[in-house]
Formats: C-alpha cells, structure tokens, sequence
C-alpha cells in the first residue's frame, strides 16, 4: 500500500475513535482472535505465549495488567491493549548484554497502546527493536531504555515504510534511532528528555518527519548522512541543541517547524539542506534579537534567517509560531 494512503487511513481510523472517546480498543466485530491476562477463561497469561500460539493476522488483545517479559514478534499480527497506561512491561532482569523488550522481525505488525518501563538502568536496553517493514508503532509510552524505538536496517538490508504514531518516548539515551531505512513516517509523537539524542536518524532517506514535539532533550534531532527527508510541522524547544544536520545530509527539507528557547543553536548546518519550501520557511524566536531592523513583507519577516554553521538560511522566516 502507498505509504500516504496508508497514513491517511491512519488519521481517519484515529479521528473516529477519538470521537467515539476510545483509543486504545480498535475492535473488529467486538471480538479479537486472542486475550491475554491473568484469571481469565480461553485465553494466555503471557503476551509472549499469545504471540506462539497466534497464526497471522491475528488480533492480540492484551488486559490491563503488568507483565515482566521481553517480546519476540515472528507473525504478521496486531497487538492491542485495555489502556496504554494501564498495560505495563516493566523489565526487571539482570543481563549484560544490549537487549530489546520487544523485537519485530516479521512484516505488518501493528503495536497499540503498551507501556515499557525499563527498571534495570544498569544495562542498555532497546524499548521496542524493528528488524521489518510495514509496521504501526501507535500510542505506547516508552521510558528509562538505551534507545526507545529503533529501526536497525543495515547496508545489505533497508526495513522500510514503518509509521511511528502518537508514542511518547521520555528518559531515554535515544528517543528514536533510525539505521538504513528509508520512507518512514514519524508523526504526532512526544520525545522528551533524552540524554544524547530525541531523534538519531542516520544514512535514512526519505522519511517524512511531521507534529512532533522534541523537548528538553540534548539534541532535538541530529540528521547524519541522510538525503531527502522531509521535516515540517514540528516543536522543537528547550533542548541543549535544536536540529543538527552532519557528516552528509543533504537536500532535506525544514519547514513550518517552531524553534524555541533552545540553549545553545536552534539549527545548525554547513552541508546544503533546504530551510524553506519556496513559500514558508520556519519561526524562530530569537529572529527579531538578531535583525532588529528587518520588516514584514506579506506576512513574513523580509531578512532571511541565518542558519549557525555556514551560510544557507531560512528565505521565508515566520511572524508567529505555528
């Protein structure tokens, strides 16, 4: 399926339940092919016993409740919960070794809804790892991990066309890491406090980034080695470092975001990337200290807005935010 009607079908789905005031069921004939929970008759009390015993296509639907386990998921199959603050993975082992609470490896696969709360901080742990494509990551709360979400495609292999929808990924090292994976779709997600990085995309085209909110991290997003991505649409405030494009990216495109109250650089980028659409270009809230003489003409500031790092420069500055 294209990847835009895909999204759009996505919005549409999440309006109607919105409207209807419930997220977290999205039931087919009020009926799901799985349950998961303690004390319940036909049904598993592990998610992982579920997913051995679902064929493709399936619909897991997992009960409030938490669930200490780490997830492998080999089948085509759609994982729903009660309430996405209430259906809790708390991890609590002891190895050493970099492991992932959740691991994707099979196509189609949709996440609603799941809570990970990483509670050995001791050791680098993946929220949910994505080794496939066409994948729905929506609505899940991901904290205290290495990385949140990451999409770990290599040189050889590009996983590909996954959505990562309304998540909020808080307290983690990487908010997002994406490796090698071209035509994501990353929208309407909160990333917050991360220790190195709210979004980590690296040598991944054409991904389209939009109504994010990355705040309070180190760096909002650093874009390494990555051509052809489009950023508009999003928040980027309060972090250390705003967006970063290095080592590469080229011919991306930023524009109608918010940079606000970022401590050391909103932007910064010495290697050729597009800080407008022709039209619009982006706010920034330090324009006016730095041109104070600069006019309004049709609704935009007149002086371009230089970008810190070399000489390109945003052409259509905003008035006021988005």
């Amino acid at each position: 399926m294209n990847l835009k009607i895909k999204f759009l079908i996505i919005i549409i789905t999440l309006s109607i339940l919105f409207i209807n005031g419930c997220i977290e069921e999205e039931k087919i004939n009020d009926k799901y092919d799985i349950y998961v929970g303690s004390n319940i008759d036909n049904g598993y009390s592990t998610i992982q016993k579920a997913i051995n015993n679902a064929s493709n296509q399936d619909s897991i639907y997992v009960y409030n409740g938490i669930y200490n386990e780490t997830i492998k998921i080999n089948k085509s199959i759609n994982l729903i919960t009660e309430n996405n603050d209430k259906t809790i993975i708390d991890y609590k082992g002891n190895k050493t070794e970099e492991i992932a609470i959740i691991t994707i490896t099979s196509d189609n696969c949709t996440i609603n809804g799941i809570r990970i709360n990483n509670l050995n901080k001791n050791i680098k742990l993946t929220g949910i790892l994505i080794k496939s494509s066409n994948n729905t990551i929506i609505n899940n709360t991901i904290t205290n991990t290495d990385k949140g979400i990451f999409i770990e495609s290599d040189y050889n292999t590009n996983y590909l066309n996954n959505t990562i929808l309304f998540n909020n990924l808080i307290n983690n090292s990487y908010g997002l890491h994406i490796i090698y994976s071209p035509n994501n779709n990353i929208s309407y997600n909160k990333i917050k406090f991360s220790k190195e990085y709210g979004i980590y995309l690296l040598s991944s085209d054409t991904n389209t980034l939009s109504n994010n909110t990355f705040s309070e991290n180190n760096y909002g997003l650093r874009i390494k080695g990555a051509r052809d991505n489009k950023l508009f649409n999003n928040n980027i405030l309060l972090n250390q470092k705003g967006l970063y494009f290095c080592c590469g990216a080229r011919n991306n495109i930023v524009y109608n975001n918010n940079f606000q109250e970022n401590n050391i650089w909103h932007a910064n980028d010495a290697l050729g990337n597009q800080w407008d659409n022709g039209i619009i270009g982006n706010y920034w809230d330090d324009y006016e200290k730095k041109y104070p003489n600069s006019e309004i003409m049709n609704g935009l500031w007149e002086t371009p807005y230089n970008i810190t790092g070399g000489s390109y420069t945003d052409n259509f500055p905003l008035i006021n935010p988005i």
